[in-house]
């Protein structure tokens, strides 16, 4: 096995130019395919990256592009956490141009097939998939979202609202998105850690897909596995070499992951969404799995 510093050190590496190339060119093939339906123009779209692509945490291996479509016309909300004296205080903008969610993906389809091949559009449950052309661009996980909006009750007895997205799958009931929560808990965790955060976010990507490689576990979402890095206490991080940090980091998940009374407030990196409660659909036995061989894999 080589030298496990000099490893860790490559897999710390974020894409390269030519990678991050074909990432933005899967990325420009989106806001073409929305300009090119005369349909959608009505529904004041936006293009949100998000995931490992506009997080930079994306390894070589996991570099496809995440896309959410966001429609702006209609917002949805969620004012279950106010009291029923405060659901009152809450006024809501009329909806404009609304488009029901079944309709909306039709049409981002149909955009879809505008600029690719027929047989590269894989409609999904949750996202659409345009296949990557090899050397061109990455594929491209495309989400018809509409705005969203959780209202709170502040200490000081206000009303605010956490701004997200919200997507309706094909198979029934919603998924809250938080994008930009996400980007930016990533962002200050990064810095408090002195950009350790991240390296070991691409460390742990890149463990799972030798693990999968070698047949020793199943594959792990990569954001469940950012979100396990994200749970590990920043004083994990930062020390002398990376294969300490490394040593640590599999330590607290595995620690963190060990039963239920202490995996049950570990939280997602947008840190609104609890990270093994109900809706999810990976468990803290995955994760404890995945730590158990990844730290066997460095002989620890």
């Amino acid at each position: 096995m080589p030298d496990v510093e000099d490893m860790l050190r490559r897999y710390t590496k974020p894409s390269s130019d030519a990678e991050q190339a074909r990432q933005d060119a899967a990325e420009k093939l989106v806001r073409e395919a929305i300009a090119s339906v005369p349909a959608l123009a009505s529904m004041k779209l936006s293009v949100v990256p998000k995931g490992s692509y506009r997080n930079n945490t994306n390894v070589r291996l996991d570099s496809d592009v995440d896309i959410a479509v966001v429609s702006s016309a209609v917002y949805y909300w969620d004012d279950s956490q106010l009291p029923a004296s405060d659901k009152t205080r809450v006024t809501h903008t009329p909806a404009q141009n609304w488009v029901k969610p079944s309709d909306f993906r039709a049409h981002l389809v149909a955009a879809c097939k505008n600029v690719a091949h027929a047989s590269q559009v894989h409609p999904g449950r949750i996202a659409i998939q345009i296949d990557a052309v090899q050397s061109r661009r990455t594929p491209v996980d495309i989400v018809p979202s509409y705005e969203f909006r959780r209202y709170v009750r502040r200490d000081d007895g206000s009303i605010g609202a956490y701004h997200g997205n919200v997507v309706y799958p094909t198979s029934g009931g919603r998924i809250e998105n938080w994008p930009q929560q996400q980007y930016d808990n990533g962002v200050a965790k990064n810095k408090r850690t002195n950009t350790r955060y991240k390296q070991l976010v691409r460390v742990m990507k890149n463990l799972e897909n030798d693990l999968v490689t070698a047949g020793s576990i199943t594959a792990l979402p990569s954001y469940f596995v950012e979100c396990l890095v994200y749970n590990v206490p920043d004083e994990a991080f930062g020390h002398a070499t990376l294969t300490a940090d490394a040593k640590e980091t599999l330590r607290s998940i595995y620690g963190l992951t060990k039963d239920e009374p202490s995996s049950r407030n570990m939280v997602e990196v947008n840190g609104l969404k609890w990270l093994f409660r109900s809706g999810q659909t990976w468990t803290p036995d995955q994760a404890k799995d995945f730590a158990t061989k990844a730290w066997n894999r460095l002989g620890f």
